[in-house]
């Protein structure tokens, strides 16, 4: 399991994620996910909730190497609760391939302390 910590509000930093295809318990399984001629779709929905709340274009940055990064918009962050997140993967011939598999990728937004 992963988690990643964001302050109610912020839509900094950036989310960078590596993306790996297989089961990351073992080193052999440890190969990048190749985006070459892909495009990579960034989802996020509230844990207790049914409607996404993020269904978005994340960047690639780095395609042999399976990077990709997603900037927080305006009011995705503004709904305090823990989220999953995953990375759908669209290749030339539109398959698409859901990413984490071995995991669940967490996204937990804090309550801003005000003052």
């Amino acid at each position: 399991m992963s988690c990643v910590r964001i302050i109610q509000g912020e839509t900094t930093p950036f989310l960078f994620q590596l993306l790996i295809p297989a089961s990351v318990e073992t080193e052999t399984d440890f190969i990048p996910y190749n985006l070459t001629n892909c495009s990579v779709t960034f989802k996020l929905i509230k844990d207790d909730n049914r409607s996404l709340t993020v269904d978005a274009s994340a960047e690639i940055t780095d395609a042999v190497n399976g990077w990709v990064k997603y900037e927080w918009g305006v009011g995705e962050t503004d709904i305090t609760g823990m989220y999953r997140a995953q990375f759908n993967i669209i290749d030339t011939n539109s398959k698409v391939t859901i990413l984490p598999k071995s995991y669940i990728q967490w996204i937990y937004i804090i309550e801003e302390i005000a003052g």
